[in-house]
């Protein structure tokens, strides 16, 4: 588990519905464990995600922080996050797929779009003729770059990348799409990946 494996002075960057329940469950420190509230643009969604977090952080720098070092170039996103988290705190990431939806509040603190689309495809009885669609799929309106989750009961949810520009943003490099997973991000290593689909992803920032 986390606990077992991790030290006290470890620091963990996930957003914040993830961190909720890392801390919840592991007692470990984390960046940012609550929802902001100009993360979302209508008094509705404000409502819902102040019940459903728990309440919004009365500071709101983390979060925004956060969203920008994710939404920026990873290796310059890397540099900032060690210059400003000391280096004797263990730093890990924890990305999961439920990261997916969180983009539009990502977009929003870090005041910059990302561009991704997502389509289910049903299963056949020929799995090479889904792997084939989700691949032409995603080259025709996209960079090729994909990343596939289980839709349990139809198939599958697969995402893809609509420009070249955003296939290097720390947010995209953490999640398992194609080129990701082809060529590894440098500056952190990766210490454990959930079975297929890479739901859970943890990586240790590389000092």
């Amino acid at each position: 588990s986390i606990g077992e494996h991790t030290r006290q002075n470890a620091v963990f960057l996930s957003w914040w519905d993830n961190s909720q329940r890392l801390h919840f469950m592991t007692g470990r420190n984390v960046w940012a464990n609550a929802p902001i509230a100009a993360a979302y643009e209508t008094h509705d969604e404000k409502e819902l995600w102040r019940e459903i977090g728990g309440g919004f952080a009365s500071e709101t720098s983390n979060l925004t922080l956060l969203a920008k070092w994710f939404m920026s170039d990873a290796g310059k996103g890397l540099e900032q996050i060690k210059k400003i988290i000391p280096s004797e705190k263990t730093t890990y990431f924890l990305t999961s797929m439920d990261d997916l939806a969180r983009i539009q509040e990502l977009s929003i603190l870090a005041d910059r779009p990302l561009q991704l689309q997502s389509r289910v495809f049903r299963s056949t009885e020929n799995v090479h003729t889904l792997i084939s669609a989700v691949k032409s799929w995603a080259k025709e309106g996209g960079t090729g770059s994909y990343l596939v989750q289980p839709f349990p009961g139809v198939g599958v949810r697969a995402w893809r990348i609509l420009d070249k520009k955003d296939e290097n943003l720390l947010f995209i490099r953490l999640l398992p799409f194609t080129h990701s997973l082809e060529s590894p991000l440098d500056g952190v290593t990766m210490v454990f990946r959930s079975d297929w689909g890479g739901y859970i992803s943890i990586y240790q920032l590389d000092r």
